[in-house]
C-alpha cells in the first residue's frame, strides 16, 4: 500500500479542497438541489457525486484513462454524449412542466437526486484525467505504480473532495430559508431542474 508523508498529505488535502471549489456540472447541480431541497438533500447529492467519482478512480487506477489522453476524439465523443443527455433531461423536464397544470407539493425524491448526481459525475470524463495526472505526483519515484496504490490514493482524494462538497452544501444551505423551500411547488421545481440540466448540457458543449 502506498504511504504518504504528512507534508504530502497536507498538500493532497489542500489540492483536493481547491479542486472541489472549481465550478463544474456537479457543483451546479449540488448547489441547486441544496437550495431547493435543503441541506439533507445536498449531502445526499454530494454522496452521489462521490459514488460517481469512484468510477473515475477505478478508470484511472486501471490505466483506461490513458486511452482518453491518447485519443482526444474519444474524449470529445464522451462529452457530446454527456451534453446531449443533459439537454435531453432538460427538455423532458420542460415538457413535464408544460403538461403539469396543478400546483402541488414538490415530488422530486431525494433518491432521484442521488441517481442524477451519480450520472452527472460519471459522465464527466475530465475527472478521470484529473486523477490520472494528479495521483502519481504523490507516489515516490522509486515505487512502481500499481492498481491498488492508485485506487487507495484516488479514494483518499475523493474523500477529501467530498469534504469540500459538504462545505459547499453547508454554505449553500445558509442562503436558503425554510419559508423559501415551503413556497416551492412541483411545477416550479420541475422548471428549475430543466434549467439546471440545460445549463449543464450547454456548458459541456461549450468546452469542446
Amino acid at each position: 500500500m502506498a504511504t504518504i508523508s504528512e507534508a504530502k498529505l497536507a498538500i493532497l488535502f489542500a489540492s483536493c479542497l481547491g479542486f472541489s471549489l472549481i465550478p463544474g456540472p456537479s457543483m451546479v447541480y449540488l448547489i441547486s438541489r441544496t437550495i431547493y431541497e435543503g441541506r439533507k438533500a445536498g449531502f445526499l447529492v454530494a454522496t452521489g457525486v462521490f459514488t460517481g467519482s469512484q468510477m473515475h478512480v477505478l478508470i484511472a487506477a486501471s490505466g483506461m484513462a490513458t486511452i482518453l489522453l491518447a485519443a482526444p476524439w474519444l474524449l470529445a465523443v464522451i462529452k457530446i454524449l454527456g451534453g446531449t443527455y443533459f439537454v435531453y433531461l432538460g427538455m423532458v423536464k420542460f415538457f413535464s412542466f408544460h403538461r403539469s397544470k396543478v400546483k402541488e407539493k414538490r415530488t422530486h425524491g431525494r433518491a432521484a437526486s442521488f441517481k442524477e448526481s451519480v450520472v452527472i459525475e460519471t459522465l464527466n470524463p475530465k475527472s478521470s484525467l484529473f486523477y490520472l495526472a494528479f495521483l502519481p505526483q504523490f507516489l515516490t519515484s522509486d515505487t512502481s505504480i500499481t492498481f491498488w496504490m492508485m485506487f487507495w490514493l484516488g479514494t483518499l482524494s475523493n474523500i477529501f473532495i467530498t469534504l469540500g462538497d459538504f462545505l459547499i452544501v453547508f454554505l449553500s444551505s445558509l442562503f436558503c430559508k425554510p419559508s423559501f423551500q415551503a413556497s416551492l411547488n412541483s411545477r416550479k421545481d420541475i422548471l428549475i431542474q430543466g434549467l439546471v440540466f440545460l445549463v449543464l448540457g450547454i456548458t459541456i458543449f461549450g468546452s469542446l
